[in-house]
């Protein structure tokens, strides 16, 4: 996609949005994907709030979520529950709230909803937020009972991205990696929304536990930043081949310590260097 392409989906799947998706807090149960960044930007600019939903954490995690943001409605794609046999999951879901189909929704636009699409962005017809409006909310991983919802700002967002231009060499880095899920807020912030805000190519991947795909693509895709693990690193280092992760200027590995075994071995085999980050998805 383009960003102009980007920007008329978002638009015309907002309109649709605000007709057949009920209530004021949307469920997102994406994969990292050009679908998850439409779902996510188009719910907001349908004056309605994302929630980015775990699903890998379970019915039972879930079905919390949903209660405690009071999720009206989930949006999911019905290729994403095949491919991840995700259907029994989404039927239990159900009970909760409506799951939308994006695919069944894409059907729903209309001569109106594209007409709309193409004059949005010239027109500034997409709506005005405020700074500390909600951005989306997130849960915590539920290691200390049910998941917590956690309500993140558009300030929030753009003050963490201030924070990473800050402190990475971001220059000439054109081309960012994210394998890891939006439904966290370190793919969600730094693996979505900052390279998007800053006009930079990104190449999402569904899932980062492929790693054969994942050190493919970024010798295809010529990327710069990967956004990883250290586990993820090393697998990725270790199932790509020689030359497969040289376009690489750096990875950012969050969640977990960077070990030295991880430093020498990318640095060793492919040439880049590893930034090591912190986050708590409640700050």
């Amino acid at each position: 996609l383009t960003y102009n392409d980007l920007v008329r989906a978002v638009a015309a799947f907002s309109r649709v949005i605000k007709r057949e998706v009920p209530g004021d807090v949307v469920g997102i149960l994406l994969p990292s994907s050009a679908g998850a960044v439409i779902a996510y930007f188009a719910v907001l600019a349908a004056g309605k709030t994302p929630a980015m939903l775990n699903f890998t954490a379970g019915r039972g995690p879930l079905l919390a979520a949903c209660a405690s943001a009071r999720i009206s409605a989930i949006l999911t794609a019905d290729r994403f529950l095949s491919v991840a046999k995700l259907e029994p999951l989404a039927e239990a879901l159900s009970e909760a709230a409506p799951v939308l189909a994006l695919e069944k929704l894409r059907d729903k636009v209309g001569r109106r909803d594209k007409l709309f699409a193409a004059a949005a962005a010239p027109l500034g017809l997409f709506p005005k937020g405020d700074p500390d409006d909600t951005a989306a909310i997130v849960f915590t991983s539920g290691a200390e009972g049910a998941p917590k919802g956690v309500v993140l700002t558009h300030r929030n967002f753009m003050a963490n991205a201030r924070q990473i231009v800050a402190a990475l060499p971001l220059e000439r880095a054109n081309i960012f990696f994210n394998p890891l899920p939006v439904f966290h807020s370190y793919g969600l912030g730094l693996g979505m929304i900052l390279p998007l805000v800053l006009g930079r190519k990104l190449v999402l991947h569904p899932s980062p536990l492929r790693a054969k795909e994942v050190a493919q693509r970024i010798a295809d895709t010529k990327a710069n930043v990967l956004l990883a693990t250290d586990t993820f690193l090393r697998l990725y280092a270790r199932a790509g081949d020689a030359g497969s992760l040289s376009s690489l200027h750096f990875a950012v590995c969050g969640a977990e310590r960077v070990r030295h075994e991880t430093r020498d071995v990318v640095r060793s085999r492919f040439g880049f260097e590893v930034v090591e980050g912190y986050g708590v998805t409640e700050t």
